[in-house]
């Protein structure tokens, strides 16, 4: 899978949660002109999202791609932009540093800075779904988790609460506030630890309860 086809696959995961649907670019291309990458859709609006490398799109193409979309109402156009290079497997989260990452973010809860632990804490968990699953294809944080709960690696109890703390951070990332209170993070934090202790190689290890 290429690094467009797993930012497509994040790029929409990220809007579904926001409450976006997904539309049919073919359907789109009778409108705007040209085939898009993603099409979106929520009520009335439309969100039109190519997707391509740092530097493989020239300016003077995006601006002709905005204004066949912005042309008409409620449309909208937007660019993600992806590495011209797949991480290499040094670039991964260390064992040391997920731990070291987690001691930080409970100093950070101790500090009254929630949302700032929470963000650690969701890489810490994100890191260990990866080791946990042996995950060398770069799967959309959606995907680790499907993959984890359809492998029994997280209970459902687990799933309902990651994917509520994934739709936290993400409002972090794209800078709205949360407002996480200590216990919140310190749950996720917990948790984020039991990954750590199951991503361990194993003869044996327990699912959470359900």
């Amino acid at each position: 899978m290429s690094l467009e086809q797993i930012a497509v696959r994040e790029v929409i995961e990220d809007y579904l949660d926001q409450g976006w649907q997904v539309g049919d670019p073919r359907a789109a291309q009778d409108v705007v002109g040209f085939l898009p990458d993603v099409v979106l859709r929520k009520g009335d609006r439309h969100l039109v999202i190519e997707v391509g490398q740092v530097g493989g799109l020239p300016r003077r193409s995006v601006s002709a791609l905005r204004r066949a979309v912005e042309q008409h109402p409620d449309w909208r156009f937007e660019v993600k932009l992806v590495p011209s290079d797949a991480p290499a497997a040094t670039d991964r989260v260390a064992v040391e540093e997920i731990r070291d990452r987690l001691d930080l973010a409970d100093r950070l809860i101790a500090d009254g800075h929630g949302d700032d632990a929470l963000l650690l804490a969701w890489v810490a968990v994100e890191a260990n779904l990866r080791r946990m699953l042996a995950d060398d294809r770069d799967s959309a944080p959606g995907t680790l988790l499907r993959r984890a709960y359809d492998e029994d690696r997280i209970s459902d109890r687990e799933l309902r609460h990651l994917t509520d703390w994934r739709g936290l951070t993400n409002r972090i990332v794209h800078g709205f506030r949360t407002d996480t209170d200590a216990a919140k993070a310190s749950a996720l934090l917990g948790l984020a630890r039991d990954l750590s202790d199951r991503a361990e190689p194993r003869a044996a290890w327990t699912v959470g309860p359900a």
